[in-house]
This record gives structure tokens, C-alpha cells and sequence, in this order.
């Protein structure tokens, strides 16, 4: 090989190189600045969640199924899975998939209203939209949400709002990408989030109607962590406003994103909890075995002096705690009455959690860099 040759391939490595790293560094955000966790000693390990379903017959549901007549629409389809295959369709007719027309409704009704004009939606309205409406047709769903690695230091779409039905049937969760119209199966059996999740993507068939290879490598960088809310209604006033969020063993929690913070979220490595049918009925066993602190972002407008506002709650046997005791940055306990303001400063801050106000149970490492 001649000099020529062998300079003019190196030139192309280099500049190939240069491409790559430009690439990456345009979609991404320094981790010199952020909220970064340095230890979570505070994963829930417990499985005593009362999760808050919609009543199938609420006068809302009525109304919607009423309005769109969607009752036709299935009307001698016998099973969930092929009911949510027909209101998918549905779905996609009437709104296109656009990331950016967000309703900023919560419900399916206000959402149609809001978009109906444009005929586009986001992932979040469309995977709503479709849920209501799956469930005004006898069918229990749930939205749910992946999530990126280092989501706050990345500067493109951070997340993918999904749904799930409940095929009893199959008696088991099936996840359902509503914006993407994709379905995912391994050996035909349709998988759930969390088995979609866990899986090698190369071992799964995804059912999608156009851009197969293409979305099979996007939908890949969201299979982080995935999350659903203990109460999955979206109409009336809420019974908690918290969620179960999986991430892999071993792995720290993201408490911010690029825009915002988290929701409150029980951190969890189990799969347990998303497999619990909705027709489960509920009793607490009161069998946690300790307390696990749930953190919630404050409005920013009251951030101020360099500090961050959060407030923070003890979770246990599906409730928030009444009294515990608190250390922040080694300081004495002090009793705490659910709730307590947690003013994160520059630097590392360190919380810590007592049922007795002697034994520490939980401890949390928050850095803040800014």
C-alpha cells in the first residue's frame, strides 16, 4: 500500500472520528453541572403497593364511549388484546404522532378537544387517548413510561410514553407503543413493559407498520428504567400522586431530567409489582420492613440562594408515614410529622432516615453541581 493510499485512509479515520464525537457531543450535555445521587441506600424491596385503578363504569367512561361510539367499534370482538389492536387503529386515525403537539390536558376528552384541530399528538396524549378509550370498552390499561440513561444530560427526547393492557386472557400486563403503533412478541406471546425491558431486542418480534429497522433502533435507548403510577385514573382528585419506577440492580436513581425533576417514585429492582393484575384485590399485610423515602421536587419559582426546594415523605405499607425521625448532614434527629422541606445546597448533601430516632434505616447522597 502506498503512502498516498495509507494517508489518504487515515485523513478518513480521523475525520470519521471527529464526526462521531461531534455527533455525541451535540446531543449530549456536560456532567460537569447537574443533580447527580451518590448513594441510594433506599430501594424499596416490598411488594405492598395499593395501586388505584378506573372503575370501568364511571359516567366519564359512558360519556366517552357514548361520544365516539366506540362500543361499535368492537362490538363482537371477544378478545383484550384484539379490542386494543381496533382502538389502536382508532387512535390513528385520529391523531398523528408528533413529539412536540403536546395538549397539556390530562384526560382523553380534553385532549381530543384540545388536538383535534391539528390532528396531532404526542406520545403522553396519544398513550392516554388510547387508554381511556381502551378502557371505556371493557378493557383495563395504564399508562407507562421508559426513560433514557442520564436523561438531564441529553439534549434530545429523554422519554416514551407507552401503554399496557390487561389481557385476561393471557392474565398479564402487554405493552403497547400507541404513538409508534408498535407491538412486541417473543415466541407470539405478546411482552409486558417490563419484559421488553429486560429482553435482548434482538430476540423480539416487533409488530409495526412501517420503519421497522429504523424504530428498532430507537425504541433501544429508551429500555432503561420504566415507570408506572400507584393511582392510574385520570380524572377526579388523585389518591397519590407517586409511581414505581424500575432501574437495574446496582444502577443510581435519576432524580432530574433535562427540563424537569422527577415524579416522587418508590425506586425499584423487582419486576414484582408491574405484574400485579388490576383485578387483584388488595389487603395490607403491613409486611415492609422499613420505611423508604419518596423525594418531590418543589415549584422552581421558590428556588433561591443557590439552593434547590424538595420536600420529602416516608413511605411504608403503602402509606405515607405519620412520624420518623431525620438527619440531614449528620446533624441530631429530629422528629418529623410526614413531611419536611429539603433545601439542597452546592456540594453534597446527605439524608437520613430513623423510625426510632436512633437506628438509621435509609440514606440518600444527593450532589449538586452547579
Amino acid at each position: 500500500m502506498n503512502s498516498t493510499v495509507k494517508k489518504g485512509i487515515l485523513i478518513l479515520i480521523i475525520v470519521s472520528a471527529f464526526g462521531t464525537f461531534a455527533f455525541g457531543y451535540k446531543n449530549s450535555i456536560s456532567k460537569s453541572k447537574g443533580v447527580l445521587v451518590g448513594k441510594w441506600d433506599n430501594i424499596y424491596t416490598g411488594t405492598n403497593i395499593k395501586f388505584y385503578n378506573e372503575d370501568l363504569q364511571t359516567d366519564y367512561l359512558k360519556g366517552l364511549s357514548h361520544e365516539y361510539e366506540l362500543l361499535s367499534k368492537t362490538e363482537g370482538i371477544e378478545k383484550d388484546m384484539d379490542k386494543a389492536l381496533k382502538m389502536l387503529e382508532w387512535t390513528h386515525e385520529m391523531f398523528e404522532f408528533n413529539r412536540g403537539s403536546i395538549s397539556g390536558e390530562e384526560d382523553a376528552k380534553s385532549i381530543i378537544n384540545a388536538l383535534k384541530d391539528g390532528k396531532k399528538a404526542s406520545d403522553q396524549d396519544m398513550s392516554i387517548v388510547f387508554t381511556q378509550t381502551l378502557r371505556s370498552v371493557g378493557v383495563q390499561a395504564r399508562v407507562g413510561v421508559f426513560k433514557v440513561k442520564d436523561g438531564q444530560f441529553n439534549k434530545k427526547a429523554s422519554s416514551l410514553y407507552i401503554s399496557e393492557i390487561w389481557s385476561k386472557e393471557l392474565n398479564k400486563w402487554v405493552a403497547i407503543d400507541v404513538a409508534n403503533n408498535a407491538c412486541f412478541y417473543k415466541e407470539d406471546i405478546p411482552l409486558s413493559a417490563i419484559e421488553l425491558l429486560k429482553s435482548d431486542i434482538d430476540t423480539i418480534e416487533i409488530k409495526k407498520s412501517k420503519n421497522l429497522s429504523k424504530y428498532k433502533k430507537e425504541i433501544t435507548k429508551y429500555l432503561y428504567s420504566y415507570s408506572i403510577p400507584i393511582d392510574n385514573s385520570f380524572v377526579g382528585v388523585k389518591k397519590s400522586n407517586s409511581f414505581i419506577r424500575y432501574i437495574p440492580e446496582g444502577d443510581l436513581p435519576e432524580i432530574k431530567g433535562l427540563k424537569s425533576y422527577e415524579n416522587p417514585s418508590l425506586y425499584v429492582n423487582s419486576s414484582e409489582l408491574f405484574e400485579i393484575s388490576p383485578y387483584k384485590k388488595y389487603s395490607n399485610a403491613k409486611i415492609d420492613d422499613k420505611a423508604t423515602f419518596i423525594i418531590m421536587k418543589k415549584d422552581p419559582v421558590g428556588d433561591k440562594n443557590e439552593e434547590l426546594q424538595f420536600v420529602v415523605g416516608a413511605f411504608k405499607d403503602s402509606s405515607m408515614v405519620k412520624e420518623y425521625y431525620a438527619s440531614i448532614d449528620g446533624m441530631e434527629y429530629y422528629k418529623v410529622n410526614q413531611y419536611f422541606d429539603l433545601k439542597l445546597k452546592i456540594g453534597e448533601n446527605k439524608i437520613i432516615l430513623s423510625e426510632d430516632g436512633k437506628t438509621p434505616v435509609r440514606e440518600i447522597i444527593i450532589n449538586y453541581k452547579k
